[in-house]
């Protein structure tokens, strides 16, 4: 494994990451108090928003919709108009608090799984923390962890995003491995394309390593255990049709119409621009994603620590619909960050310059800050903000410029090697 980071630009990340969430507290107690605003609603969505009864399944006012919705009343049934843009596989996943819940009652069943998702996405920190002290633990764990926009948004929805956090993350810290292992990369790939299928173009930088088995088990894998069990939950072939059906149908609904004030998807950021072309939203991150590739591949390296913290940043903006829990990803992003990302052709200053951008990305993503339209006189309170276009702007042009240097120090790499051969 790759040895600690160095602690001193750490420690800068970890006091810009409090003064952000210092801005933050501010900026909700003056909306609420001054400007008679809902900070939370305008920032993940309303508490009550209609997918349970309250009296029964909520917790004073607030339902957890995203979990409610996926409730099933058996393996096999017809999934829901929320379920079906999702892997009927992940019911393997919730299965155990749904037992729970029949069992116990629905209480335990949703603490359950709230318990289960707050350690998926803190236990990554817990890891990368190791060997520091425990004033610097605890900073970057509720810094990062418990108070980031991501983890409390995740917990707030009860979003199963949160359940694929350490899977993501322990994919991570196998790629920056000489030699990943084959089998336990291929297990956290399959677990992960049930929960949140979009993660799969992780796989992509598996073409890196250059090895045909390492690219071709964790992908059939993955592949393999979403389709058999699409297959078998629902009945019929015509499941899978059904369910992309229901996916393009979602991503396709107009963005700045939903009263969903948060999306950090480069296709609202290209709207904004006047550039309404959906497909966008999905092959720029993947342009980007292919320029480490490609370069890495050209020089003939490994993958270093940075590459997948720029995967992950990708991994965020992709898509056309992009909810503020997706900002639990800054989590791996900051755990990928205590592990040095130096190399004998790559330890210079001007890239571990990029490479503390990438990391300046994930704190700006943590900070639940909002600055609403309203307060710079501008329209349309209920739909939009500034901080999630500033955030996806950021996050755009660090991955850009990451990988646009890694393109042409490959490209220059490959023509000083051509000029000596012929010397």
């Amino acid at each position: 494994m790759r040895e600690m980071e160095t602690d001193t630009s750490l420690d800068l990340v970890v006091i810009i990451g409090a003064f952000l969430l210092t801005a933050s507290v501010i900026a909700w107690w003056s909306f609420n108090s001054y400007f008679g605003g809902n900070y939370e609603e305008l920032l993940i969505y309303r508490g009550n928003d209609g997918h349970c009864d309250t009296a029964t399944n909520g917790f004073g006012v607030h339902c957890w919709g995203d979990y409610f919705t996926l409730r099933f009343d058996s393996l096999f049934s017809d999934p829901h108009p929320a379920e079906a843009i999702y892997p009927l596989g992940s019911r393997l996943v919730r299965i155990p608090f749904w037992i729970f819940g029949k069992l116990i009652g629905y209480p335990f069943e949703i603490a359950s799984f709230l318990i289960v998702s707050a350690t998926s996405c803190l236990v990554p920190l817990f890891l990368a923390t190791r060997g520091k002290s425990l004033i610097y633990r605890t900073l970057v764990i509720t810094v990062f962890g418990t108070c980031g926009v991501g983890f409390l948004a995740t917990l707030d929805r009860g979003n199963q995003v949160g359940l694929a956090v350490l899977p993501l993350f322990m994919i991570c810290r196998q790629l920056i491995r000489e030699v990943p292992s084959t089998g336990t990369v291929s297990v956290w790939f399959s677990f992960v394309g049930v929960i949140k299928p979009q993660f799969l173009v992780l796989l992509l930088f598996l073409f890196v390593f250059r090895k045909l088995s390492l690219l071709v088990i964790p992908a059939a894998s993955s592949i393999a255990t979403f389709v058999v069990t699409q297959i078998f939950l629902g009945r019929g072939i015509a499941s899978i049709s059904h369910m992309l059906k229901s996916q393009r149908n979602w991503s396709l609904a107009g963005t700045e119409e939903m009263d969903y004030p948060t999306n950090y998807s480069v296709y609202r950021l290209l709207v904004q621009l006047g550039i309404d072309i959906p497909a966008l939203g999905f092959a720029v991150p993947l342009l980007l994603m292919s320029m480490i590739i490609v370069s890495r591949i050209a020089k003939n390296q490994r993958l270093f620590p940075a590459d997948l913290q720029f995967g992950v940043l990708c991994m965020v903006i992709f898509g056309t619909i992009v909810y503020v829990y997706y900002a639990v990803l800054a989590i791996i992003v900051i755990a990928l960050a205590h592990y040095k990302n130096t190399g004998v052709e790559d330890d210079t200053p001007a890239v571990r310059v990029r490479h503390l951008m990438l990391i300046f990305c994930a704190v700006v993503l943590n900070a639940p800050l909002v600055i609403a339209n309203s307060w710079l006189g501008l329209s349309s309170l209920a739909a939009r903000n500034v901080w999630p276009l500033v955030t996806t702007s950021l996050i755009f042009l660090a991955t850009l410029g990451y990988g646009l240097d890694a393109v042409l120090d490959a490209i220059q790499k490959r023509g000083t090697r051509r000029g000596s051969q012929v010397a």
